[in-house]
């Protein structure tokens, strides 16, 4: 008797031994089908980006050498931006195009400028955007931009600070020009930003102008949004809206961690940086924290995977491997539950 009840103990022991091994390897299977099943999506190929000094990463500087220190690297904020992040997130090279040498190609471009409206800047330092996009097709030399390309275009906020536009008729057709243009020339793929409350900037929240600015910005933010949604419609084109204003209002409203939404971080006048800049939304009066930036690129990234992906999203993911996933999780459960009854016998 006592003979046979060692035998049951080490067929029990065994029998447990190879139940947490089969548990085991349910699980590593299942882990493995986890980045699958993620990478079953892939990302944008390449991007493009138009506006101005919200985008960008150094054409402004290597033609004039603005913004200096404390700037950083030519951007105008205190580290990176929006688009640099997204470029990485995205692992892709973004390229100034400024930077470029005549005839040079590159994958993904950056044709922002500092200062740039939506229209035709009268200056030989600067682009606006509609010079951006003639630079744009000028590159192209008659060849059809790349269609799986995204072309993020974020533009405005310069007609209405400078005094140039006392509506958002003109802005929004620029907007539209370059928009019809891009398309013309084979973009399939946009994201088209809006505007924070322009009337709510530290350099702007105290003047007499602020009330006017919040309804330029609602205003322009309107006719955006139906723009998008018109260009929505177009066959073969997808196109997204950028809710920079929504992140701007939930920040100031105190929803995410800034512990000063209304002053500048820099203090140009005395020349003084605040000890915390991660914890300002906005770095001078007019220009948000890379803290900030941050939080318009996790929102830019998922518009961009999505309408480069567009038939993609519209399916499930990779229903076979789902369906192994749900298999080996269920069989992971079930051996789990049996090496529990074993143990309370």
């Amino acid at each position: 008797m006592q003979a046979i009840q060692c035998d049951f103990t080490s067929l029990r022991s065994r029998f447990a031994s190879r139940l947490r091994f089969s548990a085991v390897a349910a699980l590593v299977m299942l882990c493995c089908l986890v980045p699958v099943i993620a990478n079953s999506q892939t990302a944008a190929q390449s991007i493009y980006v138009f506006g101005d000094s919200l985008s960008d990463t150094g054409n402004l500087f290597s033609r004039t050498g603005q913004p200096t220190r404390p700037y950083v690297n030519g951007r105008f904020s205190n580290g990176l931006l929006w688009d640099d992040r997204l470029a990485n997130q995205l692992q892709l090279t973004l390229t100034p195009v400024t930077q470029m040498a005549a005839g040079e190609t590159a994958a993904s471009i950056n044709f922002a400028f500092g200062g740039a409206t939506t229209g035709v800047d009268q200056t030989r330092d600067r682009l606006g955007l509609q010079q951006q996009v003639a630079l744009f097709r000028e590159q192209q030399s008659g060849r059809a931009a790349n269609p799986n390309a995204v072309y993020l275009v974020w533009a405005g906020a310069n007609d209405y600070l400078s005094g140039r536009s006392t509506d958002a008729a003109e802005p929004i057709a620029n907007l539209r020009s370059a928009i019809e243009t891009l398309i013309a020339a084979g973009a399939r793929h946009l994201v088209v930003g809006n505007l924070p409350p322009l009337g709510q900037l530290p350099a702007t929240r105290d003047r007499d102008s602020a009330g006017v600015l919040d309804r330029l910005t609602t205003s322009h933010n309107q006719q955006v949004a139906a723009l998008v949604a018109e260009m929505e419609q177009r066959d073969g084109v997808t196109a997204r809206l950028l809710e920079v204003n929504d992140l701007f209002e939930r920040a100031i409203a105190g929803e995410f961690d800034f512990t000063n939404v209304t002053e500048a971080c820099l203090d140009s006048q005395r020349g003084t940086i605040c000890p915390n800049p991660n914890q300002y939304l906005f770095w001078d009066g007019i220009h948000p924290t890379s803290a900030a930036h941050e939080r318009i690129s996790a929102a830019a990234l998922p518009l961009s995977v999505a309408i480069s992906n567009p038939g993609e999203f519209k399916r499930p993911v990779a229903p076979s491997l789902l369906r192994i996933g749900v298999l080996g999780l269920g069989s992971l459960v079930a051996i789990a539950i049996a090496i529990r009854a074993k143990k309370q016998r």
